[in-house]
């Protein structure tokens, strides 16, 4: 937002000013389906950290079998 206020120094939020903006948000439909989308996008992120994590594993314990 650009700056709307009219006095010198620091402006501050004045709730009169900020009143009149328009806010545009999604209705609750679509506030749902993207926070499904987020949800699985988190789920999706956590199964291949657990697989890296895994991999990991198995990569250090194949190093401690080669040099024992």
């Amino acid at each position: 937002m650009k700056i709307t206020s009219q006095r010198s120094g620091q402006p501050g939020v004045n709730a009169q000013e900020y009143a009149k903006f328009s806010i545009m948000i999604p209705n609750n439909e679509e506030q749902t389906k993207i926070g499904e989308f987020f949800k699985q996008l988190d789920d999706t992120i956590a199964l291949y950290q657990r697989e890296l994590n895994a991999l990991k594993e198995t990569k250090k314990a194949f190093l401690q079998k080669m040099f024992v």
